[in-house]
C-alpha cells in the first residue's frame, strides 16, 4: 500500500541521512576511507530504491569531500559534477554553493586556478546573496566566518592569475 510504500521510504531516508553523518564524523576524523564507505552505502540506499531525497544531494558533496582529501582528484570532480547537478536540477541553493566552492578546490589543487574562478564565484553569489539579506551585522559576520574557505578560494584563484586587484573584492 502507498502508506507502507511511504514508511519504507522514509526509514531508507533516515538511514541515508545517518549514514551521511557518520560519514561526516570521519570525515572530521581524519578517516577519509571510512567516510567513503559510510557515504557510499547511504547513497545506496537511495538510489537502489529510487529515492529522489534532498539528502542525496548533500551525500554526494560529501563523497566529493572524502576524495579530494584523498587528493583523488579524479573521484573527486566526478561527484561533485553529480552534485551540484543535482542541486541545480532541485534547486537547493546550499548544495549549488558547496559543490561549487569545492569543484574550485579541485581546479586551484590540480593548478587550474583560471578554472576554478567561476565556481568560485557561483558559490560566493549565493553566499552573498543570502548574507545581504540577513538582519543584522552579527549574523552577517557568522555567515560570512562560515565560508572561509571558499573565500580564501577565490583569493588564491586571483593571486594565482596574477590578478591581485580582483583577489581583495571578495574578502
Amino acid at each position: 500500500s502507498i502508506t507502507s510504500k511511504n514508511f519504507e521510504n522514509d526509514v531508507r531516508n533516515n538511514l541515508a541521512a545517518s549514514l551521511h553523518r557518520l560519514g561526516t564524523v570521519y570525515l572530521q576524523a581524519d578517516s577519509s576511507q571510512e567516510a567513503i564507505d559510510a557515504l557510499k552505502r547511504g547513497h545506496a540506499v537511495l538510489t537502489d530504491a529510487g529515492i529522489k531525497s534532498d539528502i542525496e544531494t548533500s551525500i554526494v558533496v560529501a563523497l566529493g569531500d572524502a576524495f579530494l582529501v584523498q587528493k583523488d582528484f579524479e573521484s573527486a570532480k566526478k561527484y561533485l559534477d553529480n552534485a551540484l547537478q543535482l542541486a541545480e536540477q532541485r534547486r537547493q541553493v546550499w548544495d549549488v554553493s558547496g559543490a561549487s566552492s569545492r569543484i574550485g578546490a579541485v581546479f586551484l589543487q590540480t593548478g587550474r586556478p583560471s578554472e576554478a574562478l567561476s565556481y568560485y564565484k557561483k558559490a560566493i553569489d549565493i553566499i552573498e546573496s543570502t548574507r545581504a539579506q540577513l538582519g543584522s551585522e552579527d549574523f552577517r559576520a557568522f555567515h560570512s566566518d562560515r565560508f572561509g574557505r571558499t573565500y580564501g578560494g577565490i583569493i588564491r584563484g586571483y593571486l594565482e592569475t596574477n590578478n591581485a586587484e580582483d583577489a581583495f573584492n571578495y574578502n
